[in-house]
């Protein structure tokens, strides 16, 4: 039997995980699996009648492995609360193991019915939602639990803290371990599928579901960025009113070495959020700039040093649309919620870049800068310090603490409405989401985590 007839379809899959797992979800060629296998590339398509039918192939199995560890023969055994537990943990090892499977899983949604295949993501879901159904119907979870709401807040919830953990951040602001979070994360989630709902200090209009009207039009008339609220300004104080999502508003530049490091940034942050992290090459900003691409490392010692510095300035972008919101003459609940609106309306807006922020793990430190999002995260805790001592929250919460919960849950939920857009429920649309991860964070920092 020849080389190429020993396979399946399997085998190519396996092998398309493994290399997706390796290098990350451009690797997914044809060329670079008939490396792996020993094979000519054209033997691919004697399976999968093309290359995204291959990619939605290996996407869905991604997700059946995922279901897989989540949900072994056994873990049906024991207390509902503990099922859950090991799931969730299950679920945060498996992405934590293996950072580009998740990535791909996330950035790309793949639609497995459209080539004859059960959607394992939805299988997964399903799973999760009925563990919450049987927990209900046993008295372990609390009677008047929601279970398609409970279902999705843990996916997002778990998404998020799966993601935050993978940047390794959180090592390096509070020394919080990531057994540690992990286990604040789960407790948190049970408390809120065990225990009575806690509405501690919420406005009627929020403990019914409903949002401030200030909130709501802020939103609606902030969607771009650089807004009025935030003074039309760049991270490098200079009016951008299109310049980062319509790059031919910008002004010409010369053909000679005499651009700034400040230009090479900007131009970095327009070409990422135009066309992906993968696009961040010299060649690339060489276009954009309209010069020879060596002209980058007159301003930079290396490819890596500039793409630090693109990251860090696509914080200080994040940063510099939020921080109007800290100085509005609003209570700490309303600005909070102003916050992780807006900062979920940037992310939707800018997925591109939300991937670049949070799919790569740069130290601008080691490039002499400083790091832009270590000065938003304490923005943020500043905030919640300000909510304690105004009384708005328990005198001895953790503000650290409400504020690496703030960031995990609002990173989980934009995954999830970038990545999940086929798969809600039609009366649960982006508005309605936002809105209940609003109302929960509000609620999670109404008492002392601890």
């Amino acid at each position: 039997m020849s080389a190429a007839n020993k396979h399946n379809p399997d085998d190519f899959i396996n092998a398309g995980i493994d290399l997706c797992a390796r290098e990350g979800m451009r690797a997914l060629t044809a060329r670079k699996l008939a490396r792996d296998l020993g094979i000519a590339p054209m033997v691919l398509y004697r399976h999968f009648d093309s290359l995204d039918h291959f990619r939605t192939a290996v996407w869905n199995a991604c997700y059946a492995r995922m279901d897989k560890v989540m949900w072994p023969e056994g873990n049906e055994s024991g207390d509902y609360a503990d099922v859950f537990r090991r799931a969730c943990r299950a679920m945060a090892n498996f992405g934590t193991d293996h950072p580009n499977l998740l990535w791909f899983m996330w950035d790309v949604h793949w639609t497995p019915e459209r080539y004859g295949m059960e959607s394992a993501r939805r299988k997964a879901l399903d799973s999760m939602m009925n563990l919450h159904r049987l927990g209900k119907e046993s008295g372990a979870f609390r009677p008047d639990l929601n279970v398609y709401q409970s279902t999705l807040r843990t996916i997002y919830t778990m998404m998020g803290l799966t993601a935050f953990l993978i940047t390794n951040i959180h090592t390096r602001i509070a020394a919080w371990e990531p057994d540690a979070l992990l286990e604040d994360g789960i407790d948190h989630m049970l408390a809120r599928m065990t225990l009575p709902k806690i509405r501690v200090g919420l406005e009627p209009s929020c403990a019914t579901g409903g949002v401030d009207p200030s909130m709501v039009a802020w939103c609606s008339g902030n969607r771009e960025v650089f807004g009025s609220e935030s003074g039309g300004k760049s991270p490098f104080g200079e009016a951008a009113p299109d310049s980062l999502n319509n790059p031919g508003t910008e002004k010409t530049y010369p053909k000679c070495g005499d651009k700034t490091r400040e230009e090479f940034i900007r131009a970095g942050v327009r070409v990422c959020n135009r066309d992906g992290m993968h696009a961040l090459t010299a060649r690339g900003i060489g276009q954009e700039l309209d010069c020879t691409p060596m002209v980058l490392y007159r301003r930079f010692d290396s490819m890596e040093g500039f793409s630090a510095a693109v990251w860090n300035a696509c914080f200080g972008l994040f940063n510099r649309s939020l921080w109007p919101l800290y100085d509005v003459p609003a209570d700490c609940r309303t600005a909070i919620r102003r916050f992780v609106r807006a900062a979920t309306v940037f992310n939707l807006d800018h997925p591109n870049l939300l991937w670049f922020m949070n799919a790569t793990r740069w130290v601008p430190e080691r490039y002499g800068l400083e790091n832009q999002r270590l000065k938003g995260l304490n923005r943020l805790v500043d905030l919640h310090r300000r909510c304690v001592e105004c009384g708005d929250r328990h005198p001895d919460a953790d503000p650290l603490l409400a504020s690496l919960r703030a960031v995990y849950t609002i990173l989980g939920l934009s995954v999830f409405l970038n990545t999940s857009k086929e798969a809600r429920i039609a009366e649960w649309d982006t508005d309605a989401l936002l809105t209940d991860a609003v109302d929960l964070i509000l609620e999670g920092y109404a008492r002392s985590p601890r």
